[in-house]
């Protein structure tokens, strides 16, 4: 019994080592590529009650408050209570800040990978002060010796914008 064991343990190693060799194009694999139409102007009308995806010295992405209240996160179980405070906020103020009703801050990325994929957002390149109209993404899977990962590559004219680990899988 003992070497049966052992034999098919032995099998299963080299299996594996086969399917994880060093070439790149069997390790990574996209899925379908998918162009996004986003909101393409700063509409002051769209833009009276907004939420501040993100905002840095490269690009500025925000979405209109009524889309940030029906989006992730607050479609997740267990964001009720946040969920309140944004509509509350929001009858106070014009401006949210996504980072102010996460549970994590690891939550922002998903969160801005949402409105990119779903196209509810603005995206505004600050370095060529360019509204940018479409993105694409990809799907993809990368497998080693040690993990299996999948997720979205989300691309500004074939450039990788943002990359999402949406599954992890420790060996």
């Amino acid at each position: 019994m003992k070497s049966g064991v052992v034999f098919f343990v032995i099998i299963a190693s080299v299996w594996g080592c086969s399917i994880n060799s060093p070439d790149t194009d069997s390790q990574n694999s996209s899925g379908t590529d998918v162009t996004v139409n986003l909101i393409t102007s700063d509409n002051p009308t769209l833009f009276s009650k907004t939420t501040i995806l993100s905002d840095n010295s490269y690009y500025l992405i925000k979405t209109p408050l009524n889309a940030f209240l029906s989006g992730y996160p607050f479609i997740l179980a267990g964001y009720g209570d946040l969920k309140a405070k944004a509509i509350n906020d929001g009858t106070l103020k014009d401006t949210l800040y996504l980072s102010d009703y996460l549970k994590s801050s690891a939550d922002s990325i998903k969160s801005i990978a949402y409105y990119l994929q779903t196209g509810n957002c603005y995206l505004y390149d600050k370095q060529s002060q360019t509204d940018i109209k479409s993105i694409y993404y990809a799907t993809y899977k990368a497998v080693s010796p040690v993990d299996t990962r999948s997720g979205r590559r989300f691309y500004i004219e074939s450039k990788l914008f943002l990359e999402t680990v949406d599954t992890l899988i420790n060996f």
